[in-house]
């Protein structure tokens, strides 16, 4: 019974403890509003530049091919170049991704800004043993995914942001599309599909496009005040 007893203050003392230390940390004041706010402000300054076309460039890159299948030797190298974004069919905020934290030194909030339907678009030269042409390539994205993170320091209230590339989806979210369409580019297209390295190039110029909406990012972020701390909040 005494043991039983001990146990129960235990686990009651950690549970005080466990409460006053979240009381300690604070809340922010309506931080979700303020994140979609942010969010919706940035997705609209993109919206108003152009952010398909020649506003959002991509890498050139080059993919060495070694693929027989059958009858077909789709071996060399095909050269992509000049791509760029054909259409973007959606975009807005990840309702699960919103997050939170208050610490002694700062409080930080995030959330992911998507991209839904993202298609690009690639003009190929192929350089092959027994095939060589130009073509092009269209990848259709399901969701790209970037974290949005904003920053408030306790000490100089300095306010920081930034924007990084999060996820670009799974193999299965991820359509290649070739023309001319036959064996060589088709297998082309299956390898830049199934292998990440040939994709990888793609997924940097994502990348790339983040230190673009630095400005962008920054700008919206002045445009709302940061939550304020309850430091008592039950």
């Amino acid at each position: 019974m005494f043991s039983n007893e001990k146990y129960l203050l235990s686990v009651g003392v950690q549970l005080l403890i466990f409460s006053l230390l979240n009381e300690s940390s604070g809340q922010l004041i309506a931080w979700e509003d303020y994140l979609q706010n942010v969010a919706k402000t940035f997705i609209k300054s993109l919206e108003e530049r152009e952010i398909t076309g020649s506003g959002m460039p991509l890498r050139d890159f080059n993919a060495t091919i070694n693929q027989t299948l059958y009858d077909v030797d789709a071996i060399g190298t095909a050269k992509f170049h000049s791509g760029f974004i054909a259409k973007i069919d959606a975009s807005g905020i990840l309702s699960t991704s919103y997050r939170s934290q208050v610490v002694e030194t700062y409080s930080n909030v995030l959330c992911f800004v998507t991209f839904d339907g993202v298609q690009t678009v690639y003009d190929v030269d192929y350089e092959y043993s027994d095939f060589k042409g130009r073509g092009s390539l269209l990848t259709w994205f399901k969701q790209l995914q970037f974290q949005m993170q904003i920053r408030r320091n306790h000490t100089t209230s300095e306010v920081s942001s930034e924007i990084t590339l999060y996820n670009t989806g799974s193999q299965n979210d991820y359509i290649v599309k070739v023309d001319p369409n036959n064996g060589f580019t088709q297998l082309t297209a299956r390898e830049i599909k199934r292998t990440i390295a040939f994709r990888e190039p793609i997924n940097d110029s994502f990348k790339d496009w983040t230190e673009t909406w630095k400005n962008d990012l920054a700008a919206a972020v002045s445009a709302h005040k940061f939550p304020e701390i309850c430091y008592y909040c039950p």
